[in-house]
């Protein structure tokens, strides 16, 4: 597996390319912030013991620990 970095340019590259092909109502949408209901449901949906990225940090880990690490 090869892993690339990404810096803050390419960030700002690529979220410019994405807005840029949005509607202006979908992207007033995104640019909104999750609220901390909308993360731990999220979060409640996720799958134990799956790791979504190169970080390790299981879903299980939130689930757990939400009530101390949620701020």
């Amino acid at each position: 597996m090869i892993l690339y970095s990404v810096d803050e340019v390419c960030f700002a590259l690529m979220e410019d390319v994405g807005h840029s092909h949005l509607p202006l109502g979908w992207r007033d949408f995104l640019d909104t912030p999750i609220t901390e209901e909308e993360l731990q449901a999220a979060l409640s949906k996720g799958p134990c013991n799956n790791v979504p990225g190169k970080y390790g940090i299981c879903v299980e880990f939130f689930k757990i620990d939400w009530f101390s690490i949620k701020g």
